[in-house]
């Protein structure tokens, strides 16, 4: 132990030649080491400011700076079947989701519970979630089709219910509560509930059969994105207007003004705001020109997953402001995914 110092909400930081523990209630309660984006773990000194923020002295790696609360990670090691998390979707009571290599895992109250083949899944491997207006949990996987979970029982969607592919990506739906299947290589397939009644593919318009992304707008519009075509959109259940041809759109989004938002694989983020389309990429602040998922909070702050950390963007009337986290913050990885 090289310093013990007064920690965040009267908890105690505790220096150590293998990093910085956190006790709460004479417990450790965290860890931050290597893994969490400590650049040595030997840490000489730790001082806290008036803001609540860590500068911690290394033994060779600098001075690390460490914002508390900022994030906690599931992991492996509190009860993750697997790191690799591909969706995550929220249930009522507080219930999340979470789409991993290895199954679903259940988060609730503090407590993850795994969902896996000896459950019913029929692969372990899920892609995308979606919560359907009925309560229902659709899970699309890598190679066995779509999982619905319905009262803790899965039921399967796969080629003989219709399905032209097994490998789906994306999962959304539109007003009259019809749901639509993004497959990676047959298009997108629309099921209303016991069948798979209508296909939309290159044979009928769709610019690639690659189908990654997709987003409801507010006039009940479905968006696709796709792997090298750009974005369709899809109304009344037929293709209404192809943008950003010649994109990999891997995320789309429209904020509370009806602005859109596109995450290109290599273009950085192409949006049209009032009318007026331009793109934010590395040249102006980014920092990575992939950008995969995007959401926004309720005070208007974007945050836009790359292959390199989460870029939080704040639209101002003629300007933009961008701040990195990586794992220096706290991320548990700056390669991140939709």
């Amino acid at each position: 132990i090289t310093q013990i110092t007064d920690g965040p909400q009267d908890d105690i930081c505790v220096g150590t030649d293998n990093g910085l523990a956190i006790l709460k209630d004479d417990k450790v309660s965290a860890v931050l080491n290597e893994q969490n984006g400590l650049s040595n773990p030997f840490i000489w000194f730790v001082q806290q400011d008036r803001n609540g923020i860590f500068y911690i002295g290394t033994d060779g790696g600098g001075v690390d700076i460490f914002r508390p609360g900022i994030f906690q990670t599931f992991n492996t090691a509190s009860g993750l079947p697997h790191n690799t998390v591909w969706a995550i979707c929220e249930y009522p009571q507080k219930t999340f989701y979470f789409a991993t290599d290895e199954g679903l895992a259940v988060y609730n109250q503090n407590t993850i519970d795994i969902l896996d083949k000896s459950d019913g899944l029929s692969d372990n491997m899920v892609l995308c979630l979606h919560k359907s207006r009925d309560g229902k949990i659709y899970a699309g996987t890598n190679g066995q089709g779509v999982d619905i979970l319905q009262s803790g029982k899965f039921k399967n969607i796969n080629k003989k219910q219709g399905l032209d592919a097994l490998s789906v990506w994306t999962i959304n739906e539109d007003g009259q509560g019809n749901i639509f299947f993004g497959l990676y290589d047959a298009g997108i397939n629309i099921w209303n509930g016991s069948k798979v009644f209508k296909k939309i593919n290159s044979q009928n318009g769709l610019p690639s059969d690659a189908v990654v992304s997709s987003f409801c707008s507010s006039d009940g519009s479905l968006y696709f994105g796709t792997d090298g075509a750009g974005v369709v959109r899809i109304k009344n259940l037929e293709i209404d207007t192809v943008l950003l041809a010649g994109n990999t759109v891997w995320s789309i989004y429209e904020d509370k003004d009806k602005n859109l938002y596109f995450g290109t694989n290599d273009q950085g983020l192409i949006f049209n705001r009032d009318g007026i389309w331009d793109t934010l990429n590395v040249a102006k602040g980014l920092s990575h020109n992939t950008i995969l998922g995007i959401m926004e909070d309720d005070s208007g702050m974007f945050y836009l997953t790359a292959d390199n950390g989460l870029n939080v963007v704040e639209f101002n009337k003629d300007s933009y402001r961008v701040r990195l986290i990586g794992r220096r913050d706290g991320l548990a990885s700056n390669e991140c995914n939709q």
